[in-house]
């Protein structure tokens, strides 16, 4: 979740760590653009006070990426019916990053 200074929610996303200092992050896509101005702020804030002295936050935006989440009991029958070929879990629910072929 992002939160706000006093709590409050301010969105749902996903956070993957991918290395000890790379994150993959994704929120709602109908709050774009005020997730993005809220990174942007929150990162400036960061680098310029002394805890960005060790080296910057960096944050870069990935165009034409998407997030694609099966919820449900049968995420694996959801997939094959559709005949989709992406990895699938054995649990509850399956997610993807993938990148989209957006024409």
């Amino acid at each position: 979740m992002l939160l706000n200074e006093s709590g409050g929610i301010i969105d749902d996303t996903i956070i993957t760590k991918h290395a000890s200092d790379a994150y993959y992050v994704v929120t709602n896509a109908g709050r774009r653009n005020e997730d993005l101005a809220w990174f942007g702020q929150k990162l400036k804030e960061w680098n310029e006070n002394k805890s960005g002295r060790e080296g910057p936050v960096e944050h870069e935006v990935l165009e034409n990426w998407g997030l694609l989440a099966i919820q449900g009991n049968q995420p694996a029958a959801l997939a094959r019916r559709h005949r989709l070929k992406i990895p699938v879990f054995r649990s509850r629910s399956c997610v993807i990053l993938t990148k989209l072929n957006i024409i």
